[in-house]
């Protein structure tokens, strides 16, 4: 009896806890000057509120302008880089932001403001880590942003396309590349030449597990279904 009073104790304290959780998009590419901003609406997807913090974790945006350039904003304010408050590219470092609540269902406001009146060109991406406040239920969004000079006209390489991050990596590294490449397949190769680890991948992106590896320099080869090279991009493992 005592078992059954105890079991339905804390089935009724446990009932009322509400793991909060959120979707969005996982990954935002675009041309710079192609739009106001770049979405990632947050979804709530409990049924009570929840609010987020976040901060900047990685990005490989040009210290000289894009950085200086960058602003983000979520259901309370914008916020701009500025001197480097919201990134520091010298210590790797950021600030949390703090989210109003966001209801449940729809569409809550979170993205990236394009405000990219820069010379430098190249594609480059900034990844933003975001946790509900409450739970710790926690994922990533990664803005990746592609700026052509303009008036020029420029013959863009396949492997031009290609992003790898976070570099260095720890457990695994994320490789974005083009819809028109047709990558079918990623190996990683040590040092000296030696194939370590080989993955089929589909779509634009990949997530390798890289826990076998001990850490080092390594090498990212991108083949496309007839086994040709496409790209190579190097990585150091932590």
């Amino acid at each position: 009896m005592r078992k059954i009073i105890l079991f339905l104790l804390c089935a009724l304290g446990f009932a009322n806890i509400s793991w909060g959780q959120f979707t969005n998009a996982d990954t935002i590419t675009g041309w710079s000057g192609n739009a106001a901003w770049y979405d990632a609406l947050i979804t709530n997807t409990t049924s009570g509120n929840i609010a987020i913090d976040w901060k900047v974790i990685a990005t490989d945006f040009p210290v000289s302008d894009w950085l200086p350039n960058l602003s983000i904003c979520d259901n309370h304010l914008c916020y701009a880089n500025g001197s480097g408050a919201m990134w520091n590219s010298s210590t790797s470092s950021g600030l949390t932001f703090h989210s109003l609540d966001y209801a449940p269902g729809g569409g809550g406001e979170f993205h990236l403001v394009n405000n990219f009146a820069v010379a430098s060109v190249g594609t480059h991406y900034v990844t933003v880590s975001l946790k509900d406040s409450a739970t710790g239920f926690t994922k990533t969004t990664t803005f990746i942003i592609k700026h052509v000079a303009t008036g020029v006209t420029t013959i863009v390489k396949r492997d031009d396309d290609v992003i790898i991050y976070p570099n260095p990596a720890v457990n695994d590294v994320n490789v974005i590349f083009s819809d028109n490449a047709g990558i079918k397949t990623i190996a990683i190769y040590n040092i000296i030449g030696k194939a370590v680890n080989v993955y089929k991948v589909s779509g634009n992106s990949a997530n390798l597990g890289i826990d076998n590896l001990p850490a080092g320099v390594y090498f990212l080869r991108l083949l496309n279904a007839d086994g040709n090279l496409v790209a190579t991009r190097k990585f150091n493992k932590q």
